[in-house]
């Protein structure tokens, strides 16, 4: 649909942002929509911050002012977004490795829309293809901006953290989550080591940390995604939390899930009457299936939660510390609700390098199975297809496998 944003901003291979000029290039393109004062962060890769300072560089030379809250998650970025009714932007690629590098952009705290992308795409095909100067028509100023005021929003969230284990993924939480949990893991980031074995993907890889802490709490490296493991190596994904969110705080009678959600997690708000609604992937669908639905809640099992009835956007921590304090509030013992669930079968693989003709021949075969649940995706982060299979029968997934592979070598 675009040319240069996907499902989640812009990402590619950290060199594609600093070469031929690209990231000054948005920036300038940056600065000639209508915001005088743009807040901009960034992860702890090591190419984020020359990134920044490019972007930095091509808003001021359009005499915008530029506010830097230097290493900042997400929705920290998106906190000074949405308090200051303006635009923000995140370099991150989120929990993609630390390689790969990226671009969010954000207004009033949310990811912009499509008109709002298709300007930006617009200015930035007229800077490119014209190979116009970066010569400065104005002079923006750059401000330093403290992330004071969003470590005392989550300030005013904790609770009693001392029995919890906090993986911030060597990202952006590293220095942030020190502020609100007590103990922490993968906290030292050293450019290269970003969601490397840690974080939300790699949550078994955090088993070792088990024998000393009942749960490990832990974030990707931008901070918007939460999973939870547990010491019986149950892992709690974002819509699992969504439920407990839901019945122990917010009560609503309607939720917003992704089409990945597993049918078991789906049956579990159904037995509560809630009425559950699917989105495509992505936080961005996510949230605009919940305004289109009128619900309060959202969420995808990668760990992207959205509380409309604390903030706009999805924030790892924040959602965290929520299910902290209903644990302790509630004197709960998760493993004894995880038990309830009845997960069905599920089976996630991506498909690298497709031809058209094994994309339609999957597609085909996906089309005439039965008794399985299917996602068959373009990725729109990285360039692969996703499959997603559920069933409530493992040798309905396994058959589909198999008939799959037949036709694709390379995946």
């Amino acid at each position: 649909m675009y040319k240069y944003f996907g499902t989640d901003g812009i990402r590619a291979n950290h060199d594609y942002f600093v070469n031929n000029n690209f990231s000054s290039y948005f920036g300038k393109a940056i600065g000639l929509l209508d915001y005088d004062n743009i807040y901009i962060g960034y992860d702890t890769r090591c190419s984020s911050q020359t990134i920044c300072y490019y972007i930095i560089a091509g808003i001021l030379s359009t005499g915008k002012n530029v506010h830097l809250l230097d290493i900042a998650s997400t929705p920290c970025v998106q906190f000074y977004s949405l308090i200051n009714k303006t635009l923000g932007i995140c370099v991150t690629a989120s929990h993609n490795k630390y390689s790969d590098n990226g671009i969010k952009v954000f207004i009033n705290g949310v990811k912009i829309d499509n008109e709002l992308i298709l300007n930006i795409e617009n200015s930035l095909d007229n800077l490119i293809n014209n190979n116009f100067d970066l010569l400065v028509t104005n002079y923006g100023k750059l401000h330093r901006k403290s992330i004071f005021e969003y470590l005392q929003f989550l300030k005013e969230k904790t609770s009693f953290t001392k029995y919890y284990l906090l993986d911030t993924a060597n990202g952006a939480c590293s220095y942030i989550g020190q502020y609100v949990f007590d103990n922490l893991i993968n906290n030292k980031p050293n450019g290269i080591n970003i969601n490397y074995s840690c974080g939300p993907t790699n949550l078994l890889n955090l088993k070792k940390h088990l024998n000393k802490f009942e749960y490990i709490f832990s974030v990707d490296g931008d901070g918007d995604r939460i999973n939870i493991i547990d010491d019986e190596l149950n892992i709690y994904t974002g819509d699992i939390l969504l439920y407990l969110i839901n019945k122990y705080k917010v009560k609503s009678d309607k939720v917003v899930l992704s089409k990945m959600t597993n049918k078991g997690v789906i049956d579990l708000f159904e037995k509560d009457n809630v009425k559950v609604f699917l989105s495509d992937v992505g936080d961005t669908a996510l949230y605009n299936k919940m305004i289109e639905t009128s619900s309060i809640l959202g969420a995808e099992p990668s760990g992207h939660i959205i509380n409309l009835s604390n903030v706009c956007f999805g924030d790892g921590l924040l959602n965290a510390l929520d299910i902290v304090n209903i644990i302790n509030t509630n004197n709960l013992n998760l493993k004894d609700i995880y038990k309830t669930i009845n997960l069905y079968h599920e089976l996630n693989r991506n498909f690298i390098g497709l031809s058209l003709d094994e994309v339609k021949k999957i597609t085909n075969i996906l089309n005439n199975t039965l008794d399985i649940y299917y996602v068959f995706r373009k990725s729109g982060t990285e360039n692969l297809y996703r499959l997603y299979l559920c069933s409530n029968n493992i040798n309905n997934i396994n058959n589909v496998i198999k008939l799959i592979e037949k036709e694709v070598k390379n995946e």
